[in-house]
């Protein structure tokens, strides 16, 4: 828990930090004069005042900020400083400082994604396991060997990007088509229906549950790591171990061991292990993870690093140039993505399950970071790119909806009123309270329903 608060506060106050700073940066190139810059609201935990006058400041709710700037409507202004007020500007600078905000989570995300890129992409083929029964897969003609390789005409190289191009088929409501390879080498062409792919836009949603079932390498079921304070501590695993049974029932290799983990979250299992070519029973008590319908077990042990995962595995290099454009590529279809589940939220198209709160966030933020520094810094991007794009969204109160009022401006010639400009800006705070309501009971429903 500790460690998903971190990496929580992490995430989220580093893309405040960037989106703020597109405001701050480009309203001082403007000539405007900032008063403070602040990562989060309520009370200040510490500020400091540079010697520019600028006061910075990192406060106690760590769910937003904000820039403030020299403005008559928010207080009195010295004549002589008139010329560096925001509503003194004219409407092409107060616009482009309004931009620069999203537009500055969306050059973080283009820079994230090009890091991963130039690094290189690591995964495993999406190579198919024996389909679950009369499942929407199995009834598509998917085959156990098959390896996907083209969803739709796009090249699909890992098993992350064929769930990727899955799901953009699902937000469309299109059938998804998609090119496998057999195992005798021929090509076919497949579909899998667009009411079986809905289950995907939802937080909690799998391929598992379309019927794919992907296929793994064989990794024997000897223990390489024991996490400290863990069930497998506590039962007694030991580096080294090979897991023979549990519960009576013979174990073959790490998928059979890992999936009798899953399925027995709280459960008590007598397991079977060979130490030092004697066979010995331990008591393990899997821990709890998810919600609801959604819990699975943990033991806390990972198998050892010398598996061979030969064909199964998938790398890609980048030049720099080439990680840029792909990066670049990766932002736009991200952005594309989130503004069609919104549409689709917005239609009734897509459920509202597909809406992610603070404590999707935090979840997702938690797990990426366990997983590795490559993980989380993709999570950042989606993020950065989610941000942005909400930020945009025609609702006062955020830069969308100030944009809005400045194009309102822009066609008639004079800003609305201020009255008309602060009840815009009080029905704007009711939507996005409505919509942070709305996420936090998906989320308390997803988790802990």
């Amino acid at each position: 828990m500790l460690q998903t608060i971190f990496w929580t506060i992490i995430a989220i106050g580093l893309l405040v930090t960037v989106h703020e700073f597109g405001h701050f940066w480009v309203a001082r190139k403007l000539g405007v004069k900032v008063l403070r810059f602040s990562v989060g609201f309520g009370s200040p935990l510490w500020k400091r005042t540079a010697r520019d006058g600028v006061e910075y400041v990192v406060a106690a709710i760590p769910l937003g900020g904000y820039v403030k700037m020299l403005d008559e409507r928010e207080g009195g202004v010295d004549e002589a400083e008139l010329p560096k007020a925001f509503n003194r500007q004219k409407l092409g600078v107060r616009t482009a400082i309004v931009l620069a905000g999203p537009l500055a989570n969306l050059i973080f995300a283009i820079f994230a994604y090009w890091a991963i890129f130039l690094s290189g992409e690591t995964g495993l083929k999406p190579i198919l396991d024996e389909p679950i029964p009369e499942s929407a897969a199995a009834a598509a003609g998917f085959r156990s060997g098959d390896e996907i390789v083209e969803v739709g005409g796009e090249s699909a190289n890992s098993w992350e990007r064929v769930i990727y191009q899955l799901v953009e088929y699902a937000v469309d409501g299109e059938a998804a088509p998609v090119s496998v390879v057999g195992e005798d080498g021929m090509q076919r062409e497949l579909f899998l229906p667009a009411e079986s792919l809905l289950v995907l836009t939802e937080s909690q949603g799998a391929v598992s549950q379309i019927g794919l079932v992907q296929k793994l390498p064989h990794i024997p079921a000897v223990i390489g790591e024991v996490v400290t304070d863990s069930p497998a501590e506590a039962a007694g695993f030991q580096p080294g171990d090979r897991v023979t049974g549990v519960n009576g029932k013979p174990i073959q290799d790490w998928h059979g061991w890992s999936r009798e983990i899953r399925e027995n979250p709280g459960r008590g299992l007598e397991v079977e292990v060979e130490r030092n070519g004697r066979l010995q029973l331990l008591q393990l008590i899997p821990g709890e993870k998810g919600s609801g319908d959604s819990v699975i077990g943990f033991a806390g042990v990972s198998y050892t690093d010398d598996v061979d995962f030969g064909r199964y595995r998938s790398e890609i290099h980048y030049t720099p140039l080439a990680a840029l454009e792909r990066a670049a590529q990766e932002t736009w279809k991200m952005s594309a993505l989130t503004l069609k589940v919104i549409g689709g939220m917005l239609s009734g198209q897509l459920s509202v399950e597909s809406l992610g709160g603070p404590v999707t966030i935090a979840k997702a933020a938690g797990d990426t970071a366990e997983i590795g520094i490559g993980a989380f810094v993709r999570f950042l991007a989606m993020l950065s790119v989610t941000i942005g794009i909400l930020n945009l969204l025609p609702i006062p109160v955020l830069d969308g909806g100030h944009l809005v009022l400045y194009l309102i401006e822009f066609l008639a010639g004079r800003p609305l009123p201020d009255s008309v400009q602060a009840r815009a800006q009080g029905i704007g705070m009711m939507i996005m309270l409505g919509i942070m309501l709305l996420a936090l009971y998906v989320d308390f429903g997803r988790f802990f329903g």
